[in-house]
């Protein structure tokens, strides 16, 4: 019974040593260069929209905009992802826990929707041709590029109390010896001190991510995102 024991503690050991390896590639070696030369196109693109005249420039230049932020927002999601926050301090499990997952949905929504405004352009263009010239104006791109960033944010402010920020503290006992000069009484003095030291680190919310209308809200948000 115990070598099966050993056995299967080996093989955990080596099976979570070889998903380490492929996340490691996967989110690393794969991923982050895909982000940089993304990053490098966005840049490029916003560079030559700006100077652009048309409505459907206003689209694109929004596009451009909500595809940087999503790679941007990316780049510490993937580095968590691959090689782990290990710092332990409340900023990072705070980032961890309430903005790291909704920041980088609330992008991706904003994306999707800025296309769907430009597909709607484009069908009025075609099938209500009467109708485009009064729609297709540059506040009509402004109003619809804000709304989509709006829309993308507030669909997925709920996603933010689905983590915690939890704390495991620690009492650590210092011990210092100190000894006095050689005299006729010779004293030993003996201090102690407790210090605490606390880690910070982001844990599921289960009072949130067990309730069954927080489970609602993920599957009609994922509907109004699909079917967009």
């Amino acid at each position: 019974s115990q070598l099966i024991l050993d056995k299967t503690g080996v093989e955990e050991e080596k099976e979570s040593r070889e998903v380490s390896r492929v996340r490691f590639l996967a989110h690393s070696l794969v991923a982050l260069p895909v982000v940089v030369v993304g990053l490098v196109g966005n840049l490029l693109s916003l560079v030559v929209l700006k100077n652009m005249k048309g409505v459907m420039y206003v689209y694109l230049l929004g596009l451009a905009v909500s595809n940087l932020c999503v790679l941007v927002t990316a780049v510490p999601a993937l580095f968590d992802i691959s090689e782990g926050f290990e710092d332990g301090s409340y900023t990072t499990a705070f980032y961890q826990a309430h903005l790291m997952l909704p920041m980088i949905n609330s992008f991706m929504a904003s994306s999707v929707y800025i296309i769907i405004c430009m597909t709607v352009n484009r069908y009025i263009s075609i099938y209500r041709p009467s109708q485009f010239q009064r729609i297709h104006t540059h506040k009509n791109a402004r109003i619809s590029i804000v709304c989509s960033f709006t829309g993308g944010v507030l669909l997925h402010v709920p996603l933010c109390f689905q983590n915690t920020v939890v704390s495991t503290c620690l009492d650590t006992l210092l011990i210092s010896n100190s000894t006095s000069l050689p005299t006729e009484n010779t004293i030993d003095a003996t201090s102690t001190n407790n210090t605490t030291s606390c880690v910070w680190k982001s844990d599921e919310n289960f009072e949130v991510s067990e309730n069954i209308v927080f489970k609602a809200y993920l599957v009609v948000s994922e509907i109004i995102l699909r079917v967009g």
